[in-house]
């Protein structure tokens, strides 16, 4: 990919085929690998956050999120976060979008995958004073968000109403991730642990040891039966 920051990968996404890779890079540039076309190509306007719309493109920076139609090189629509995000977690499928922002608010979105809109469905007040992540179910229905400190909350996905909220156990998160089924929660850590975390009532089901450093991204196998 040329100079060295496109040699790094913050994050990546695949389509649920497994034939079409996202892939933005260190230096803001976002790739598509097509497998069925043999073909990689720059998508303009790329960010550290992406997801597969079923060919479209879903994509956040650090001022929008973006929907980007199949094969398009811009996007059709675009909404500001109207803050600065510290993380934004987009379900599979790209039907919902969440933003922590450096304030310790938090925004929802819903995505039109059809018609490509994008709107906020709703905008909280501080939840957390030091921020540190959030993710987003697949169905929309809940956000998990953790703190530096480390606090978890979750709030109810239609309104943004907080449902629960304690201390998480196990030092500070780097990253965490819904299962797929929506029934827990896994939280990487920089003490080589993972956290199994029950999504509903946030209590931690079981630590996983053993890793031979920091476990950075993480996320669920498509059946929920592995942690990757």
């Amino acid at each position: 990919f040329g100079d060295f920051p496109n040699k790094y990968f913050p994050n990546m996404a695949i389509s649920a085929n497994g034939r079409r890779v996202l892939a933005p890079l260190g230096s803001g540039k976002l790739m598509e690998l097509d497998r069925d076309r043999g073909t990689w190509r720059e998508i303009s306007g790329g960010g550290p956050w992406c997801a597969d719309a079923d060919g479209a493109t879903v994509v956040a920076d650090l001022g929008s999120i973006m929907f980007f139609p199949k094969d398009a090189t811009s996007p059709s629509s675009r909404v500001a976060f109207n803050g600065s995000p510290l993380h934004v977690s987009i379900a599979r499928g790209a039907r919902h979008a969440t933003a922590l922002l450096a304030d310790g608010t938090i925004v929802m979105y819903a995505i039109d995958v059809v018609q490509g809109g994008i709107k906020e469905r709703w905008r909280t007040k501080e939840v957390f004073r030091r921020p540190r992540m959030v993710a987003v179910a697949d169905d929309g229905s809940a956000v998990v968000a953790v703190s530096r400190d480390p606090e978890i909350v979750r709030l109810n996905g239609i309104d943004g109403a907080i449902e629960r909220r304690g201390e998480l156990a196990g030092g500070a998160v780097f990253e965490i991730a819904f299962a797929r089924g929506g029934e827990t929660v896994a939280a990487s850590s920089w003490a080589n642990t993972i956290r199994v975390i029950d999504a509903n009532t946030l209590e931690i089901r079981e630590f996983v040891g053993g890793t031979l450093g920091h476990v950075w991204g993480i996320d669920y196998s498509p059946d929920d039966s592995r942690i990757i």
